[in-house]
């Protein structure tokens, strides 16, 4: 994945990030969980961990990589 530029905030790049990234991760969702509805429940409780550690977006080197881990991890849970 691309570095985001110099003058991106933390922000910006993750809801960038979550546009371009909602359908894929809704797709691997539903297939890990076998369920549409919890999919997105899973995806939605993701995106809010996400965003409450957005301080850290900015010193991520694979930003799709720690969006997936998060979400993984939540749907283990």
């Amino acid at each position: 994945m691309a570095k985001a530029p110099h003058n991106a905030s933390a922000d910006e790049v993750l809801l960038a990030a979550f546009n371009r990234m909602r359908d894929e991760l809704l797709s691997t969702l539903t297939l890990y969980l076998g369920n549409r509805d919890d999919a997105c429940d899973v995806a939605q409780e993701a995106f809010l961990k996400c965003w409450r550690h957005r301080e850290e977006v900015l010193q991520v080197h694979n930003l799709r990589a720690w969006i997936y881990r998060i979400a993984l991890n939540t749907a283990r849970d």
